[in-house]
């Protein structure tokens, strides 16, 4: 892990001297995850409303592990760090999960319809 650990230094390095414009991906990245944080405020507000949020996240959660082990395999990216990035999705995948069914129940007390839930 330490020589991984070395390489992707010295990959930063050298790309941030030579190419320093391909950071702006990772500005753009940064962007894409505050606004995914801003979208579940309508998760916290609107709970029943808004339980589409919940499984736009569980979908996103799911991607992360093929993601991983596709492009990380194109991108020679060793397999234990295509396992830490798999992780992600999961650790991220299992609050969500408990939150579908909070919602869920809340949806059942709060005498919600399908139909009542869109509107």
């Amino acid at each position: 892990m330490k020589a991984w650990i070395a390489t992707v230094r010295e990959g930063v390095v050298r790309t941030n001297a030579d190419y320093p414009f391909l950071a702006y991906g990772t500005d753009w990245l940064a962007f894409a995850h505050l606004l995914v944080a801003v979208a579940f405020v309508g998760v916290y507000r609107e709970p029943v409303r808004n339980k589409w949020i919940v499984y736009f996240g569980m979908i996103a959660c799911a991607g992360v592990i093929p993601l991983a082990l596709i492009c990380g395999e194109i991108r020679h990216i060793p397999f234990y760090w295509r396992l830490i990035d798999c992780s992600f999705g999961i650790v991220g995948f299992i609050p969500l999960y408990f939150l579908h069914r909070l919602v869920g129940k809340l949806e059942k007390i709060a005498g919600y319809g399908e139909w009542q839930a869109v509107s």
